[in-house]
């Protein structure tokens, strides 16, 4: 898929309502759910910048069910401290 076809396909997930977006659309390519954070959350970002991009919704199992959502500044900040961790290979 080339770069123009990605931005069509992001653009129409992203002006999806998300209540609506997400009994439509299986993980794949450009989709990942993850119930919880934990180790493979820096894998999947890293396979995504290093492919066509995508989404990655947190708190969110498999079948697109809503899992339930932690925003407090301590959960935030585990999730950017996981995304920091990632560094090229040498």
């Amino acid at each position: 898929m080339g770069t123009k076809e990605t931005r069509e396909v992001m653009k129409r997930i992203a002006e999806t309502p998300l209540d609506k977006n997400l009994t439509l659309v299986a993980t794949g390519k450009y989709i990942e759910f993850k119930e919880s954070v934990d180790k493979t959350l820096a894998e999947e970002v890293c396979a995504f910048a290093n492919a066509s991009g995508g989404r990655l919704f947190i708190r969110i199992s498999d079948s697109g069910n809503i899992t339930g959502t932690d925003t407090s500044n301590v959960a935030r900040s585990r999730i950017q401290d996981t995304i920091r961790q990632i560094q090229p290979e040498q």
